[in-house]
């Protein structure tokens, strides 16, 4: 593990200092867009933590929010999601930053009393792989086409997170269907599914 790494929370105070890492250029309307969004996610209990050394060098990201505010096809009740996990240079990565962020993500959960943690993983693109999750404790619930659940529970529960049947609706959309959304806005414009 890398010594001298703090975990330092994005705030609507430091956010301009802090930045977002999904966009690189400030000035950009997608920044100005995806600071607005992240801004208004506040309240739901969004949160986006960096890690960052000694020098003040970025070198992951984790977002995290409720299950009740996540925006895939999931069904949990009183868990903490994460969104999103991200260690920016290769050099950085097996040093412990990943499990860094993930014990914060823990602690938070652990605060606000939630059942457990949880996210979905893929070894395909712009998603987290699962091995960094089993490394810290978190078990395989269920997989549904590409994608798997992990979760870790705090106590007895007896209802664990689920994958909902995104694929009901897949008969709806035929030829190309893009869906736009604000939490992957660039620098401009740009359109994402989650039709797998």
């Amino acid at each position: 593990m890398m010594e001298n790494i703090r975990i330092q929370e994005v705030t609507s105070e430091n956010i301009d200092a802090c930045g977002i890492y999904c966009v690189k250029n400030s000035n950009s309307l997608g920044s100005q867009a995806k600071k607005k969004w992240y801004l208004n996610r506040i309240a739901e209990g969004l949160k986006i933590r960096l890690a960052i050394d000694a020098n003040g060098k970025q070198l992951g990201m984790i977002e995290s929010v409720p299950a009740e505010y996540a925006w895939r096809p999931i069904h949990a009740v009183n868990y903490l999601y994460i969104q999103c996990l991200i260690e920016f240079s290769k050099s950085s990565q097996k040093k412990g930053i990943g499990s860094s962020l993930i014990k914060a993500c823990e602690e938070e959960a652990r605060y606000t009393e939630k059942s457990g943690i949880f996210t979905l993983v893929s070894s395909g693109s712009w998603m987290a792989g699962k091995g960094i999750f089993e490394k810290n404790g978190y078990e395989f619930i269920e997989r549904k086409g590409r994608f798997e659940l992990w979760s870790k529970t705090f106590n007895n529960v007896n209802m664990l997170p689920k994958i909902l049947n995104y694929e009901l609706n897949q008969k709806n959309y035929q030829g190309w269907n893009l869906l736009y959304s604000d939490q992957w806005v660039v620098s401009k414009k740009v359109c994402i599914g989650f039709l797998s």
